[in-house]
């Protein structure tokens, strides 16, 4: 049996990593990989911040340059000493498919939390244009392994939507916004009510119903009817879709089964 370990952010202040008291010394929380000393270099400072990019429950999102870097600065409408803001840094740094470098500080003092500017969302990127199948398996499959490599942490992200998903220019997928993040067994938070199951316990099935209600958008598939909606929908994802958006935990698929499904889609439509 797997040990369960406290996440920092629920820690008393005085047993917290060293890390989560660097908001003092204005400096970038480095991600517990290698990077080289010009990124390290880049990456320290004060943000200057710029013009709105979007805005939420969670905080107002602006441009932002550090040093001769174009980043994203998240402004949190929470207390400066907020642990939330310290959840979000804690689980951007250790997922891979996260775009989070960490936090920096405004020229007042103010928090802020920093990740690298990407060109658009999931959404943006679905509204511009009617995609072809094997594009939309691609993003599909990215969406799930950011998802899962949240789940590897013990966490449920339980925010899934589309317009939490970036993109950058090969397609590859990051997921973005922590601030709803919860351990699995605990009690649903508020988030995007849409796209959220009516579950009473989270668990990593709540990931898998927010997945289907984004893949029936992607997919054109009537999950009322399970019927197909779109020529070209595979027919095995008519049946997972459904299954997938079940309001009984138990009838809903694992993400491994999710990811399996779609990834012998991937492979039928390179064949054609």
């Amino acid at each position: 049996h797997a040990v369960a370990v406290t996440p920092p952010w629920l820690e008393p202040l005085h047993a917290r990593p060293s890390w989560m008291h660097e908001r003092q010394s204005r400096r970038f929380m480095a991600r517990p990989v290698c990077w080289n000393e010009s990124f390290d270099a880049a990456f320290l400072g004060v943000v200057t911040e710029a013009e709105v990019l979007g805005s939420g429950f969670g905080g107002v999102v602006r441009a932002g340059i550090v040093g001769e870097h174009q980043i994203a600065s998240k402004e949190l409408h929470r207390d400066d000493e907020d642990e939330e803001l310290f959840k979000e840094v804690y689980v951007g740094l250790l997922v891979p498919a996260s775009p989070y470098m960490g936090f920096a500080q405004t020229s007042e003092g103010a928090p802020r939390l920093i990740s690298a500017r990407l060109p658009e969302t999931v959404a943006e990127f679905l509204a511009r244009a009617v995609w072809p199948f094997d594009v939309r398996v691609q993003l599909a499959i990215g969406m799930l392994e950011a998802v899962e490599q949240v789940a590897h942490l013990g966490l449920v992200h339980c925010d899934i939507k589309p317009s939490n998903f970036m993109l950058d220019e090969k397609l590859n997928v990051y997921i973005i916004d922590f601030g709803a993040v919860t351990l699995e067994g605990g009690l649903p938070p508020m988030s995007c009510q849409l796209y959220a199951p009516p579950d009473q316990i989270v668990t990593l099935s709540w990931e898998v119903f927010s997945m289907g209600r984004v893949f029936s958008e992607i997919f054109d598939v009537d999950v009322a009817q399970a019927t197909r909606t779109a020529e070209d929908t595979a027919a095995p994802l008519d049946k997972l879709v459904p299954r997938m958006c079940s309001g009984l935990v138990s009838e809903r698929p694992s993400l491994h089964e999710c990811l399996s499904v779609l990834r012998v889609q991937q492979h039928v439509s390179m064949l054609r």
